[in-house]
């Protein structure tokens, strides 16, 4: 599974450790991430907001799943990468206080076996272990808190 990772960043001073430990946690599960925060910091200095976001979505469309970083919901930019994985019916995970917690994802109208199935390309895939694509089946349920 391939996961993005969305948080606050405008008046955050340590929004970079934060982007980091998410990026090492969902690859320590076995999967891949894209860090914005990371990607984006090469851009140029005379990039604007607009522009961000519109790379952003672009790299938010390459992605099953978007974790949403704890006060995401402050940041515009984050609303708007949720809303378009809502639209999109992604995979919608939520930062919590337990790195490890009992269930560590929220679904958003789809079960983790679709996902895990091989994509129908003709071609034959390898099944993805349900277990390292982050937890159980249940909805309504947040993530891992990265502290």
């Amino acid at each position: 599974m391939k996961v993005y990772i969305s948080g606050a960043v405008t008046g955050i001073d340590d929004y970079v450790e934060h982007f980091q430990k998410a990026e090492r946690y969902w690859k320590e599960q076995g999967n891949s991430c894209i860090n914005p925060a990371a990607v984006l910091s090469m851009m140029p200095e005379d990039t604007t907001w607009e522009q961000y976001m519109k790379l952003s979505i672009d790299m938010l469309e390459m992605c099953d799943a978007v974790f949403m970083l704890k006060g995401w919901r402050k940041s515009c930019g984050a609303n708007r990468e949720f809303g378009y994985a809502l639209a999109r019916d992604m995979f919608i995970i939520q930062e919590t206080d337990e790195l490890n917690g009992k269930e560590t994802i929220t679904y958003h109208e789809k079960e983790i076996e679709e996902l895990a199935a091989p994509k129908e390309t003709g071609e034959k895939e390898e099944r993805k272990d349900p277990k390292k694509l982050g937890g159980g089946r249940k909805q309504s349920r947040d993530g891992p808190g990265l502290k």
